[in-house]
């Protein structure tokens, strides 16, 4: 389980994009590059990111989009779970 747990850090899942990165010869699939798509690995970043119209242009256009379970699997990764 430490294997695991070890191999899904957000360090490690970092270091194997910037990697595959190195090789790809300018074909990244992260716009500025893995370092940018990977920057810090913090929760609650967006807050500083977005402005206060844009969060709430998110759940409205989840709402319209995405069933309950879907939103549900996007945000916390569970199908038909309840909170």
């Amino acid at each position: 389980m430490a294997n695991v747990v070890d191999r899904t850090s957000f360090g490690a899942m970092r270091e194997r994009a910037v990697a595959a990165d190195a090789v790809a010869d300018g074909a990244s699939p992260f716009r500025d590059g893995a370092k940018t798509f990977f920057h810090k690995g913090t929760n609650g970043r967006w807050r500083d990111v977005l402005t206060d119209a844009e969060p709430a242009m998110y759940e409205q256009t989840k709402a319209d989009v995405l069933s309950p379970d879907c939103a549900r699997w996007l945000e916390d990764g569970r199908l038909g779970l309840a909170k």
